[in-house]
């Protein structure tokens, strides 16, 4: 595993979860909900990326966030619980990358689900190294 590619894809998606956060915690009104979607795509992107590279599954480079999730559920069943099927970006709705949600209360649905990637990642990357540090 090359964990200087690793450490990259996180730090991005973090960086554009907390853009996404950011921009989302202004009055309902100013929101730029085009700024938290692609922000959001991002991360949930980067996130799943980052746990296949260190779960060491081969990737095209082609998989859409949602075919990710799902390599992602192979390893790990909590992947399963998180239901991108109302997010129309991350199931195929969006056949541009030009579309995005124009709703605030879309995206709040999805930073929360990205939020649970992030969990879940964060979780197994802390079970991974108490592990380690057991041995």
């Amino acid at each position: 595993m090359d964990n200087i590619i690793a450490s990259k894809v996180l730090q991005s998606g973090m960086n554009a979860l907390d853009e996404a956060k950011k921009e989302d915690s202004r009055p309902k009104e100013d929101v730029v909900t085009y700024l938290v979607c692609n922000q959001l795509r991002k991360a949930a992107f980067d996130f799943c990326r980052y746990y296949l590279i260190l779960n060491e599954v081969g990737m095209t480079g082609n998989e859409s966030v949602f075919k990710m999730k799902e390599l992602c559920s192979n390893i790990d069943p909590a992947f399963r619980n998180i239901d991108f099927g109302g997010i129309p970006c991350f199931n195929g709705g969006c056949k541009e990358s030009n579309q995005f949600c124009q709703e605030v209360n879309m995206v709040n649905g999805c930073l929360s689900d990205v939020e649970k990637v992030k969990n879940i990642v964060f979780d197994s990357v802390r079970m991974r190294s108490s592990m380690i540090g057991q041995n």
